[in-house]
C-alpha cells in the first residue's frame, strides 16, 4: 500500500493518468489523488492568500485542475464522452451569464472560483475510478469516512459543539464554519460535523447508506453490510434535516422492495406503475399538489415545507423572466418576510445563470 500511494503522491501529468490509476485498482486500492481529494473536502479550514478565499480543497485543485484537464484532452482517460462537453458547456454558459450580469471583474472571479471546484471534483473521479475495483475501493473509504465523522456528530446533537470547526478556528490565521445552531429538533441539536450546514452533513452520509449495501454485497456478508449501512443512516439522521433523511427512507424502501420482490423479474415495472396511480389518487384526493402534501407530512418542520413551495413557485417565475442568463448576484424579488437562500440546487442555478445551464 505504501509503495503505491507513494507511487501515486507524485503528483503531475503521468501520476494522474488513467494507467497510474488502472494499477492502482487493479490491486483493489483506491488511488491517492481520490483519497487527498476528498479528505480536503472535509477540512473545514479558510484562508485567504492575497484577495482569493481559499480552503485546502480549492488549493489543491488549483494546482491539480490544469493537469488533469490537459490530460482529458490527450485522453488519458479513454476519449472525451457527452458528459465531458456537458460539464465544459455548463462551466461555459455560467460564465456567459455572469458576464452578462454583472462586471468582467466580478464574472470572472465568481466563475473561476465555481469551475474549479466543479472541475476537480469531475476530473479527479474521471481519472482514478474507472474501473469496478476502484469504485468498490471508493466505497470502502466513503463508508470509512463517515464511520470517523459518526462520534463527532453523536457529541453535536447532544452538546451543539461542532468541535472540529471550533478547533481549527483557534489556530491564527484559520476560519472555519460558524455552529449554525438552529432550535433542536425531536429533543436533538442538528449536527454539521465539518460542513456549513447540517443538511450537507446530512446528504454526504447519505451517499454511503445504499452505496455500502448494494455495492458491497460481493465484498461483505450480509451482516456487516447491514451494520455498516445503518450506521450510515444513523449518522444521516443525527443532522435532523428532512431532505437527507427522507432521501436515506427512499433508499431503504428501493432496498427493500428489490429484496421482497428479488424473484419477479418485472419488480421495477411493478413499482413504478403502482407510485404513478398512488400519485394521481394523492392529487386528485388532497384538492393540493400531491408532493406538496406528502413533504408536509413527512418533513420534521411542515412550516419549512411551506416556505420552500412558495420559493420554488417564486423561482420557476423568476427563470420564466430571465430564461437565458438568469439574475446572477442579484436577489430574487421574495415576500419581505423570506430570506433569501435558495435551498435547492436546481433551483438555484436555473434563477442564476439561466436555463440552458440548468439543462
Amino acid at each position: 500500500m505504501s509503495s503505491v500511494a507513494g507511487r501515486d503522491s507524485a503528483i503531475g501529468p503521468e501520476r494522474l493518468s488513467a494507467t497510474s490509476a488502472s494499477e492502482t485498482a487493479t490491486q483493489g486500492h483506491l488511488p491517492f489523488l481520490t483519497k487527498l481529494v476528498l479528505i480536503s473536502l472535509l477540512i473545514p479550514a479558510y484562508f485567504s492568500i492575497g484577495s482569493l478565499a481559499m480552503s485546502p480543497s480549492r488549493l489543491l485543485f488549483l494546482f491539480i485542475v490544469p493537469i488533469l484537464l490537459i490530460n482529458l484532452f490527450r485522453g488519458k482517460y479513454g476519449r472525451m464522452v457527452a458528459a465531458d462537453y456537458l460539464l465544459l458547456g455548463f462551466a461555459g454558459w455560467m460564465t456567459l451569464a455572469m458576464l452578462a450580469n454583472h462586471t468582467p471583474g466580478v464574472a470572472i472571479e465568481y466563475t473561476g472560483s465555481r469551475t474549479i471546484v466543479l472541475l476537480g471534483g469531475y476530473l479527479t473521479a474521471r481519472a482514478t475510478i474507472r474501473s469496478k475495483e476502484s469504485f468498490i475501493a471508493l466505497i470502502r473509504f466513503l463508508a470509512l469516512l463517515v464511520l470517523i465523522t459518526l462520534p463527532f456528530a453523536t457529541h453535536e446533537v447532544i452538546t451543539s459543539e461542532p468541535l472540529i470547526s471550533e478547533w481549527l478556528a483557534k489556530i491564527p490565521g484559520i476560519r472555519s464554519n460558524g455552529d449554525i445552531n438552529h432550535d433542536p429538533r425531536l429533543g436533538l441539536w442538528r449536527a454539521q460535523v465539518v460542513f456549513a450546514h447540517p443538511i450537507h452533513y446530512g446528504i454526504f452520509c447519505s451517499l454511503a447508506f445504499s452505496l455500502v449495501y448494494v455495492g458491497l454485497a460481493e465484498q461483505m456478508g450480509w451482516l456487516r453490510r447491514s451494520v455498516l449501512t445503518g450506521l450510515s443512516g444513523m449518522a444521516c439522521f443525527f443532522s435532523v434535516s428532512s431532505g437527507p433523511v427522507i432521501a436515506v427512507g427512499a433508499q431503504l424502501g428501493l432496498i427493500a422492495w428489490g429484496i421482497i420482490l428479488r424473484a419477479n423479474p418485472h419488480r421495477w415495472v411493478i413499482l413504478w406503475s403502482s407510485g404513478i396511480v398512488c400519485y394521481i389518487i394523492a392529487e386528485l384526493a388532497s384538492g393540493r399538489s400531491a408532493i406538496y402534501a406528502i413533504v408536509t407530512q413527512i418533513s420534521f418542520n411542515p412550516q419549512t415545507a411551506f416556505s420552500r413551495r412558495i420559493l420554488f413557485n417564486y423561482g420557476v417565475d423568476q427563470m420564466g423572466r430571465t430564461p437565458l442568463f438568469g439574475i446572477g448576484y442579484k436577489p430574487m424579488p421574495l415576500p419581505a418576510w423570506m430570506a433569501g437562500s435558495v435551498d435547492n440546487f436546481w433551483l438555484f442555478l436555473g434563477v442564476r445563470v439561466g436555463i440552458p445551464a440548468l439543462l
